[in-house]
């Protein structure tokens, strides 16, 4: 009987361990992931600062739908949505220059 036990155990670790360890790996790699957003975020900050308006451009197309999304949960209306996320990165560029990347530059 107790060897029927521990064959029902050892079936049921093989079969959850897997995903245990699945689920640890999707989490590192999205901590990798951020911390490189993070890390590629503040490099073309970095960039935009020196003049290159091109990093200016790939940090509009990274934050641009999550930007977008925020804006349309508040306001509805397509075409507001539309202003105020141009508004948005407008102001946006205008505070790169005081930004000291304390912070992330999503915030």
């Amino acid at each position: 009987m107790a060897d029927r036990v521990e064959i029902k155990e050892d079936k049921l670790f093989l079969r959850v361990c897997p995903l245990i360890f699945l689920n640890l790996f999707r989490f590192s790699l999205s901590n990798i992931s951020e911390n490189m957003n993070i890390d590629s975020d503040l490099l073309l900050v970095e960039k935009v600062k020196d003049g290159d308006q091109k990093a200016f451009a790939e940090l509009v197309a990274i934050h641009k739908r999550r930007i977008f999304g925020i804006i349309l949960k508040m306001v509805r209306n397509l075409e507001d949505v539309q202003d105020l996320s141009q508004e948005t990165f407008v102001r946006v560029y205008k505070g790169l220059k005081d930004f000291r990347g304390e912070s992330s530059f999503k915030t």
